[in-house]
This record gives structure tokens, C-alpha cells and sequence, in this order.
């Protein structure tokens, strides 16, 4: 039980990867939030709680950690998985797909290292994970908003590292 009472926010948990991160967590003895735009009943194990968080919404963001906080007295630790990928190219692409991939990939990362970090900080401890992809460093035809986002984040991700590893935020 290596993350005994530790508290930690996944998202993107209802399914594949960040529903596998969930059930590892709660092995390991963490006190998991299972945050999803769906939020679907009975996915979880019992002893996940499962928040609706649409990553892209600021406001989500703000109520979610809020939450957890009050409930918890702190966040140990943050698993930004949530991801989305639209298929077109640059020339054929619209606004709205870039903006929604954007939104999810790039934008809702930031919202939440940006509402942990304060958390993290007055506890002098904790952990950040974000899933990028190796489409952020290498490309196939289409996805140019999932490369630009994932390569995005891997740089964000670095920024970050640097800025707080001294505070105890890895």
C-alpha cells in the first residue's frame, strides 16, 4: 500500500488508461477522486469517488479541488489524463475541433496544475503526472491539434518541474 491516505485527482477515469490509473491508485491505498465528463455509476471500485469534471472548464476546475480540499484537507497529488484527438489537417481543420482538442489536452492541464499547485505548496509536498504522448514529439498525417497540445504539454510539463521541484512538488 504504497500511496496509503494519500489523496489524488485522475481524470479522464471513466475508461482505458485513466480508469486503470483509478484502480491502481486504489490498490495502492490512495483516497481516490475519479474525475470524468460522465461520471458513469458503477465503473468505480468501491471507495472511488466519482466527480463530473469537464477538464476544459475553469469553473469545474475550481469547484472539483474545492471540493476535495474541504473534504480531504488537501491534494496530494494530480493525474491529468484526460485526452482528446480529432483527425484532420491543418488546411481542412476547423476552429471549433482545434479549439476543443486545445481546450481539453492543453487548456484543462493548465486549470488544474494551476488549482493544486496553491495546495501543494502550503503542504510543501506533492505530485503532478501528466499524460502527453509520444504525438508530441513525432507526427503522423492529421492531428495537429493533438501534436501542437501533447507537444505543448510536454513543455509545460518540463516548466513546471523546475518552477516547484524546491517547494516539494514533483
Amino acid at each position: 500500500m504504497r500511496l496509503d491516505g494519500k489523496v489524488v485527482l485522475v481524470t479522464g477515469a471513466s475508461r482505458g488508461i485513466g480508469l486503470g490509473i483509478v484502480e491502481r491508485f486504489h490498490e495502492e491505498g490512495a483516497i481516490v477522486y475519479a474525475g470524468s465528463t460522465s461520471n458513469p455509476s458503477g465503473v468505480y471500485p468501491d471507495g472511488v469517488t466519482g466527480i463530473t469534471l469537464d477538464v476544459a472548464d475553469e469553473a469545474q476546475w475550481k469547484t472539483a479541488i474545492r471540493q476535495i480540499v474541504e473534504a480531504q484537507g488537501r491534494i496530494d497529488c494530480l493525474v491529468n489524463n484526460a485526452g482528446i484527438a480529432v483527425y484532420d489537417g491543418v488546411a481542412d481543420g476547423s476552429t471549433e475541433n482545434w479549439r476543443k482538442v486545445i481546450g481539453v489536452n492543453q487548456d484543462g492541464v493548465f486549470f488544474g496544475m494551476r488549482e493544486v499547485i496553491p495546495h501543494m505548496q502550503k503542504e510543501k509536498s506533492g505530485s503532478i503526472i501528466n499524460i502527453s504522448s509520444i504525438w508530441g514529439k513525432a507526427a503522423v498525417a492529421g492531428a495537429h491539434a493533438y501534436h501542437a497540445s501533447k507537444g505543448a504539454l510536454v513543455m509545460m510539463t518540463k516548466n513546471a518541474a523546475i518552477t516547484y521541484v524546491k517547494e516539494g512538488i514533483a
